[in-house]
Formats: structure tokens, C-alpha cells, sequence
């Protein structure tokens, strides 16, 4: 054989379907053989037009289309197309277009009329044996493939009927959730409103009890431990008062019934409205032989704009609740001797109010829950003297502040001190 033959026969000893042709019979088989290669973008079986030569791949890479649509590539040595067309006799119902330069070896039935008597008799049993073989063997990777997709499209059945399932149950368990839901506001409602009614029928009587409990120690001499009992009575009704008037401002915040008053206000202004704050609070302070001082630093922000300028809306009963409640929360958990400073500054958008003391602190991993209602962290369930709260006092300064467009924060660590700080924001200008 001649070297080109002998790369050919190499090649044909590869493919599986020639693995038991006998040597003799595989080099007659040379005879048949055409060794070609294409370029890239060549097409070598176009659709609808009839095909002579069923090509073995040696090497590149080749993509069967059907009405332009891809069907699959090949690109191993050894593998077979063209072969359907070939046998069937009819024009060919696919097209092969070269992806990567191409080798194959070429083998046309039509060469078998070249072959005489005998051996052309020979050869055609082993040309037709080996195409009965390829298409033995694909017809069974398509009755695989056939296989599981019957088995895929089961699955996918079941699949699309746990789906509907799924989504049924989903669309019932919404409507179930949008009837709870108008439920659960209804009930919120009525929690409103019954707060809102028993809220008012208890302050009244509350503020009464405090009246006469303030005004018969004045009025008639009492034994002194009759006044330290009415001193008692009188700081338990503040704080029932107390807790009256955080539960109404709830009801009016979750209700959305509580609006703001704002008026203009300029630095200075907010200056001498924090002082009186802080001066309301220096006898509860004092009690506590606690250092109570106010550090302002407004003055910067005025920055271009006219002395006395408004440069804030607010609602000032509101700020000053707020405040209130912030320097209440320092006295209360800040032992005797402590310090609790007060302080004004300028931000670029903004005004930034904060009171800081060295008090008994938060733990970390309370921070984040601190201005939920009803929320009291661990150690301030109490204050230093055994002060009582609420647990709403935080809650309803965050909501007063988010309805000025503010925002309110803490920063602290467990017998460190705090330090409470809300941001107003100022007006365009």
C-alpha cells in the first residue's frame, strides 16, 4: 500500500463499526475511499438535494442543521454522517456546514460499480453490513433518547401537577393571609380606639388623685409618715400618668391620627429652646447630685444665611417630649455623681441634637431592639433608684422624629454610658 493508503487504512482500523473486518477485506475496501478536507463555512450536505457519500471524520468539527435550525455538531474521529440519505435513496432532510477546517474520508456506494462480479458482490455486503450497523446503532441512541424523554416528560408531568398543587394552595393561602390581614387592622383599630377611650377616662382621675395628694400635706398637718406615704401614692399616679399618656400617643402614632404643629424656628431660637429643656430638668438632676451642662455649636451652621433666619420646621411640644425623654432616660440610669451633657451641632443638611452620660450603659447585642415598644433592655428595666418605665418612651421619640423627616440613633456599651442623638434636618435654602 502507498502511504496515503496506509494513513487511510489507520484511519479506517480506528472506527468500531470496521473493528471486525478482516486486514484483507479492509484494504479492498481502500477502493471506495476518497480522502478530502473542507474549509471553514463549507457546506458539504446541503437539504433537499440528493447525497452520494457517507463521510467518516477524522478531524474538525462539523453542525447539522434542519430548516436552518442547529441540531447537534460532531466532532470526534470517527464519526459518521450523511449515511440516511445514502441508504434511503432520497434527497437528503438535513444539511452540514464545516465549523472548524475539516478532514474525512468520503465513501460513495456509487464506487461499488467499479468493483467486479465477485468482489463488488463481497464489498457490498461489507459496505451495506457496515451502514447497517451505524444505523443500528443510532437508532438505538434515539430510542435511548426517546426513552428518556418519555421518562423526562412523566417527570415534568408530575412535576406541573405538584406545581399546580403548590400554586393553588399559594393562591388560597394568600387570600387567607389578605383576610387575616383586614382582620388584624381591624382588631388594631379597635386596640386604637379602646386605648384611645380608656386612656382619657383614666388620665382624668389620675390627675385628680395627684391634685389633692400634692395639696393635702399643705392644706392640713399630717404625721410625717403619712406624708411619705402620700409621696408615694403621688409617684406611683405619675407614673400610671405617665404610662396613660405614652399609651395615647401609641394609639394615635399606629392610628395615624397624630400630626405635626410645625413652626419656623432658627438656630438661635433652637439654642434657647434646648437651654429651658435642660433647665426643667436640673431638679431631677440635682437630686441625683448629677452635672447636667449644654454644649452649642449651632453658631456654624448659621453659615451665610441672616441672623435669625428660620432654618427648621418643628413641632416644638413634640422635640421637646422627645428631649424630655432623653435626659429623663440619662438621670434615671446614670448614678449620683454622674454627668449627662446635652449637645447642639451642625451637620451639612441637618442639626444633630444628642445627650450623652456615663451611666450604666447598653449591652451590644441590645442596641438594635432598643426603640422597640415595650422593649426594655437588661439592667434598665430599673433605673439607679429603682425609677420605673414604660417601655414606650423610646418608641414614640423615633416615630415623633421619622415624622419630622429625621432619624434617631444610640450608641452604647454595657457600663460605658450612652449616648442618644437625633438628626433634624434642615430647610432648602
Amino acid at each position: 500500500m502507498t502511504e496515503h493508503e496506509l494513513a487511510i487504512y489507520s484511519h479506517l482500523k480506528q472506527s468500531r463499526y470496521l473493528a471486525n473486518l478482516s486486514d484483507a477485506s479492509l484494504r479492498e475496501f481502500l477502493a471506495l475511499i476518497q480522502y478530502e478536507t473542507y474549509d471553514r463555512g463549507e457546506t458539504i450536505i446541503a437539504q433537499g438535494q440528493e447525497n452520494h457519500d457517507v463521510y467518516f471524520l477524522i478531524d474538525g468539527n462539523v453542525l447539522v442543521k434542519t430548516d436552518d435550525q442547529p441540531l447537534y455538531s460532531l466532532g470526534r474521529k470517527g464519526d459518521i454522517f450523511g449515511e440516511t440519505s445514502v441508504v434511503s435513496g432520497d434527497p437528503s432532510s438535513i444539511s452540514v456546514e464545516v465549523l472548524s477546517d475539516l478532514q474525512v474520508l468520503s465513501i460513495s456506494p456509487r464506487s461499488l460499480e467499479s468493483i467486479q462480479k465477485d468482489s463488488s458482490h463481497r464489498l457490498s455486503q461489507v459496505f451495506y453490513n457496515w451502514l447497517a450497523r451505524i444505523l443500528a446503532d443510532k437508532l438505538h441512541l434515539t430510542s435511548e433518547k426517546a426513552k428518556r424523554f418519555e421518562d423526562m416528560s412523566s417527570e415534568l408531568q408530575l412535576s406541573l401537577a405538584a406545581q399546580q398543587r403548590i400554586t393553588a394552595d399559594l393562591e388560597r393561602m394568600t387570600r387567607e393571609l389578605a383576610q387575616s390581614k383586614q382582620e388584624l387592622e381591624e382588631l388594631n383599630q379597635l386596640k386604637n380606639e379602646f386605648i384611645g377611650i380608656a386612656s382619657h377616662d383614666l388620665r382624668s382621675p389620675i390627675s385628680s388623685v395627684i391634685a389633692v395628694m400634692e395639696t393635702l400635706p399643705e392644706v392640713y398637718p399630717l404625721d410625717p409618715e403619712l406624708v411619705e406615704v402620700l409621696r408615694s401614692v403621688r409617684e406611683t399616679c405619675h407614673e400610671q400618668l405617665q404610662l396613660v399618656n405614652d399609651l395615647l400617643d401609641v394609639a394615635k402614632i399606629e392610628s395615624g391620627q397624630l400630626e405635626l404643629d410645625c413652626t419656623p424656628m432658627s438656630l438661635p431660637e433652637l439654642s434657647l429652646f434646648l437651654q429651658r429643656i435642660l433647665n426643667r430638668n436640673r431638679m431631677l438632676a440635682n437630686s441625683k447630685r448629677i452635672e447636667l451642662d449644654y454644649m452649642d455649636r449651632l453658631l456654624a451652621a448659621q453659615g451665610s444665611r441672616a441672623e435669625g433666619e428660620a432654618l427648621l420646621r418643628l413641632d416644638q411640644p413634640k422635640i421637646q417630649q422627645v428631649v424630655n425623654n432623653l435626659l429623663g432616660n440619662a438621670i434615671k440610669f446614670t448614678p449620683e455623681g454622674g454627668r449627662i451633657s446635652l449637645c447642639a451641632e451642625p451637620l451639612a443638611a441637618g442639626v444633630r441634637i444628642s445627650v450623652q452620660d456615663n451611666g450604666v450603659g447598653i449591652a451590644r447585642d441590645e442596641l438594635p431592639l432598643i426603640f422597640d415598644k415595650f422593649r426594655q433592655a437588661r439592667g434598665r428595666r430599673l433605673g439607679t433608684r429603682g425609677e420605673k418605665g414604660t417601655g414606650l418612651g423610646l418608641a414614640i421619640c423615633m416615630n415623633l422624629i421619622e415624622l419630622h423627616g429625621g432619624t434617631i440613633a444610640v450608641e452604647s456599651e454595657a457600663g460605658q454610658g450612652s449616648c442618644f442623638s437625633f438628626v433634624l434636618p434642615l430647610l432648602a435654602g
